[in-house]
């Protein structure tokens, strides 16, 4: 099945792992601290939230939560559940649709050849040549920096206030947390600015790569910086023996406009997509039905 952007694919690949479930991706540094977010549950694991007068629990996983797995502190409050699925598509019993939304979008690209510029558009094809050709060491450099450094830079590009505070809020956490962050950047070699970056997290053990946030400035936009970073990246897993690089979320009928642009630019290097299914829910009184 296709959509706007490619191939929907309606079963993991082998060996595929959800960055939810990677130890390396923190992911209750997702949440704000007020809220409490922890770890919970087994396999899968999820994310524990107080939000009084409940408790929130969400997994995005195929496999059904267990709920003896997943109450810590056997509390007493009621418990909403709710399980994001990716390929299941079964109801299990006592679950119920969370909602019937358009589903969520998601799209990877698979590592399993050593071209892996052969699914490219052949735009990105060229911008790639264009970037080796006419930049890449003449007039920039591609390096890892600090966080504190892709921040300077990332809080001046042109992508909302509120989505920046966001990821930086994120970013921060996860480093603070030993997330697996790896931070690389454009850099001019004549001025020194930080042209564009991105960050992503790495989990060898799970062999993907996960893309968080990245921007570029808006006096380079003509410039193929980004295409050089995605293209570095490429290089870099294959490298790595990472299998799967998951590009995160892609806009939909109802999702902010101001995502269009760029789910446009990461369609374009050959990517297979996840179209989730429904969430599910369900609420436990106590510690347990």
């Amino acid at each position: 099945m296709k959509n706007a952007y490619g191939e929907v694919v309606s079963e993991a690949p082998e060996g595929f792992i959800p960055y939810h479930q990677w130890a390396e991706y923190d992911l209750p540094s997702d949440a704000p601290p007020l809220l409490g977010p922890r770890l919970v549950g087994k396999k899968p694991v999820g994310m524990y939230r107080r939000i009084w007068p409940i408790v929130v629990e969400e997994y995005i996983s195929d496999t059904e939560p267990v709920l003896a797995d997943s109450d810590p502190e056997k509390i007493s409050l009621n418990r909403a559940l709710i399980w994001q699925r990716l390929f299941r598509t079964d109801i299990p019993k006592g679950w119920r649709r969370l909602s019937l939304a358009p589903p969520q979008l998601e799209g990877f690209a698979l590592l399993d050849t050593p071209d892996y510029t052969e699914r490219w558009s052949e735009s990105a094809r060229r911008y790639r040549r264009k970037w080796h050709a006419e930049f890449l060491g003449s007039v920039y450099t591609i390096e890892q920096i600090s966080l504190e450094e892709f921040l300077a830079s990332y809080m001046q590009s042109p992508i909302k206030k509120e989505t920046k505070n966001m990821y930086r809020d994120i970013a921060r956490r996860k480093l603070a947390n030993g997330a697996g962050l790896d931070i690389w950047a454009v850099r001019h070699k004549e001025s020194k600015e930080i042209v564009a970056g991105m960050i992503y997290i790495t989990s060898p053990s799970s062999k993907g790569s996960y893309y968080l946030c990245g921007f570029i400035l808006e006096k380079y936009r003509d410039t193929p910086a980004m295409v050089g970073l995605v293209d570095a990246w490429h290089a870099r897993g294959i490298k790595n023996g990472i299998r799967f690089l998951h590009f995160g979320r892609f806009w939909q009928k109802g999702d902010p406009n101001e995502w269009k642009g760029f789910s446009l630019f990461k369609s374009k290097f050959g990517l297979h997509y996840i179209s989730y299914p429904p969430a599910l829910w369900r609420f436990a009184r106590g510690k347990l039905f």
